[in-house]
Parts: C-alpha cells; structure tokens; sequence
C-alpha cells in the first residue's frame, strides 16, 4: 500500500460514518431533541437524547454570537458559534451548569469521565444566512448554492479517548456501546449535523414567523458537515500502525471476499451499473478548484466510461476479479481505487461483517528475552526501508515535524 493509493482511495461501506448509519438503523436508536432554549438569532443552548439498544446518550450544544474579529478556524481560535459534548450522563440542572461552564472553553475547560466526545464548530456564514434567508420568505434555497458548499457547518475539532479528562477509549469500550473505531466522534459530528438543520430552521423562523418554510429533506441528505482542520492526520499514521494495519486488512478482505464470487447474478450486474451512472453524477457535483485534482476527475470520469463498457461485455463467471484484474492493469489508481469502492458497495452481504475487524486494542507487547539478533532479522524483513534511508544524502532530512509555541499548530 503506496502512499499514492493511499491518497486516491474512496470511502467505502466499511467507512466510519457508514458503519455508525447501519447501526443506528439495524438497532432502531431514536433522536429526540428534548430542550431547544435558543433566541431569535439563534443563541442559547439545545439538548439531545439519543436512545440506543443500551443505554441513552445525550448531545448538548452551545451556540453564541461570534464577532468577526474571533472569528477564525485555526487552532488558536478561543471563541467559536458552537460547542458540544456527547454525554452518557443526563443533563440534570446541576450537571448543565457544569457544562455550560466549561465545554465553550473547549481546551481550557476540565471534563469527567461522563463526557465521551468534545468538539466545536463555526458557520459557513455565507450560507448560513442565505439559506435562512431564503426559508424565511418561503423559498428553497438553490441547489447550486448548497452544492458549492456542501455544510452549513464546518468542525474545527473533535476530541476524545481521554483528552482533557474525557472518557478513555478503554471506558467506552467496557460499556459495550462504541467497541468500533471513531464510532463516538462520528455521531458527535452526525448530531451536530443535525443541529444545523434545526438551528438554520430557527433563525429562519424568527426572521419571518408568517412566510417561514422548512428546509426540505431531500436538501438536507444532501449537506454534510465540513472539516476546517486536519493537522493530526499524519502524525495519527505514525503513532496508530496497528490500527491502521487493521483498517487496511479488513478493505482488502472484503475484497478478497468479493472477488471469489463464483458467478454475478443478473440483478447484481443491473445493480451495479446503476451504481456507476450514480457515481458519475458524484463526480460531476464534486467542485474544486485545485488544478491536480480537476485532472483527476476528468480522468476519472472518462474511466468510469470505460469501467461501464467492460461491465457489459465481461462473463458472469468470476466477473468481479476479471474486472478488478482488468483496472489494475487499465485504469488510474484514482480509478482502481473508485472502482474497489464500488465493488465494496454492491456487495453489502460478502463485505458488512468486516467492520467488526476494524477495531484493535493497540497494545504493544514487548518479548523482553528475544535475541538481538531475532530483532534484526525482523527489521531486516519488515522494515528495510529505513536501512535504505541515507541521511546525508540531500533531502532526506528536509521535512521534519514540529509545533508552533506562537499558533500551536503541528
């Protein structure tokens, strides 16, 4: 695994968010917002209840006003238009005002084991306002305007497993409710998606009670929630390799597993060309304005091209390994890697049960008897890319990881 594939692949059904979806559906979890204390423009405090087959969560939020000059996506930022916290605790008085007082300080707040997931978020302003604008007067919004941006809110930070007296992973794991990876932290940010709809709605309401119309459903499936950072993601490779080794067995088993499919039936074939024609209409809707990448989609839609017309002409014995076989020989790794997605997807009864292989207790044990030279042997046989590192060749050591005491950022 290169880390150019690494850097084409697709999400797939074995995907967090995906896998968190299914389980909220399969075990029949219920939302309910139970306190929506918020003013006219949409400042105050909400509370949700999230039912689940064990036992209840509830989902608080704090919305204030953010003044332009605070308003800012770096790490540094101190003041943001929403705060969360998902908690396994009821929110009694007691335990709100304890909340209240802390979790709009984010990083300098202190938490109990009580509370699972911390995290803040800021409005795509310019959206934001559109949209209750136009739900004000009655009007959907246009879905070009939604597309462009895609989220009316966008995360500057999700934390957990321990961090500043949060929940330890291993906590969360005992209590039999979020034994998968990020499974916590994705409904955290799958609830705060759903308080933007609200909150938009509410702003929206106050701005004209009389004209005022919902947001409509189809519209909301089609936004998401934005990231405004990713600056823990490569060190996360380096200090996670076990999990990542898990995340990557469980892709290429589920492969594996797909591609020994004896023979595909009809409907199956039918099923997955309508999967590429949806494809296709993603990769026409996914804006850029990065050069590299708006090569890689023409690309990549011209190969779509190409996948559909081997799909119609390949045998239906052992059709999903010819045709992955055919792509790793004709197609981009963008392409390869999209259509591994694909095949993932259509096969949701070979694939669904590799989730559960995700998870790993990352424990790292140390033989302390083994031989020095055992441990050479092993370095020599898995790891002799870093024998092959020259240090004093030029650029070998020119990039080096380190924080900004002034910004801290990594």
């Amino acid at each position: 695994m290169t880390l150019d594939r690494l850097g084409a692949l697709f999400p797939n059904r074995l995907s967090f968010s995906r896998t968190l979806v299914r389980r909220m559906s399969r075990e029949k979890w219920s939302i309910k917002r139970i306190s929506f204390n918020l003013n006219e423009k949409g400042i105050g405090t909400a509370i949700y209840k999230i039912n689940t087959n064990l036992s209840p969560l509830w989902f608080v939020v704090f919305a204030q006003h953010l003044s332009a000059e605070d308003r800012t996506d770096r790490v540094i930022a101190e003041k943001w238009d929403a705060t969360f916290t998902l908690t396994c605790e009821e929110p009694t008085d007691t335990q709100l005002k304890r909340l209240e007082a802390n979790v709009p300080l984010q990083e300098m707040g202190r938490y109990t084991p009580k509370e699972l997931v911390l995290s803040r978020a800021n409005k795509s302003v310019r959206l934001f306002e559109y949209v209750s604008d136009k739900l004000a007067s009655g009007v959907q919004p246009e879905p070009s305007e939604l597309m462009d941006v895609g989220y009316l809110i966008r995360t500057t930070a999700v934390y957990g497993n321990g961090k500043f007296g949060l929940s330890d992973l291993e906590n969360i794991k005992d209590k039999k409710l979020f034994e998968l990876p990020f499974q916590a932290e994705m409904l955290c940010v799958y609830l705060a998606r759903c308080f933007s709809f609200d909150w938009v709605e509410h702003v929206a309401f106050f701005k004209s009670p009389g004209s005022y119309k919902p947001l409509d459903d189809h519209f909301k499936q089609a936004l998401g929630v934005g990231n405004a950072t990713g600056l823990g993601m490569a060190p996360f490779l380096i200090n996670h390799p076990k999990l990542i080794c898990h995340w990557m067995t469980a892709r290429e088993n589920a492969l594996a597993e797909v591609n020994g499919i004896e023979k595909i039936s009809n409907d199956n074939r039918k099923q997955f060309v309508e999967l590429l024609d949806e494809a296709q209409m993603h990769l026409i809707e996914w804006p850029t304005t990065d050069e590299e990448q708006q090569a890689k989609l023409l690309k990549l839609k011209e190969e779509l091209l190409q996948i559909a017309k081997a799909v119609q002409s390949l045998d239906d014995h052992k059709f999903w390994k010819t045709l992955t076989s055919w792509a790793s020989n004709s197609l981009s790794l963008e392409g390869q890697e999209l259509l591994n997605s694909l095949v993932i997807e259509i096969n949701p009864n070979v694939v669904d049960h590799f989730e559960l292989e995700t998870a790993s207790d990352e424990l790292m044990s140390i033989e302390a008897d083994m031989p020095l030279i055992s441990i050479v042997k092993i370095i020599e046989s898995r790891y002799s890319w870093v024998l092959k590192l020259n240090l004093e060749h030029e650029g070998s050591n020119a990039r080096f990881w380190y924080r900004s005491e002034e910004k801290e950022e990594p």
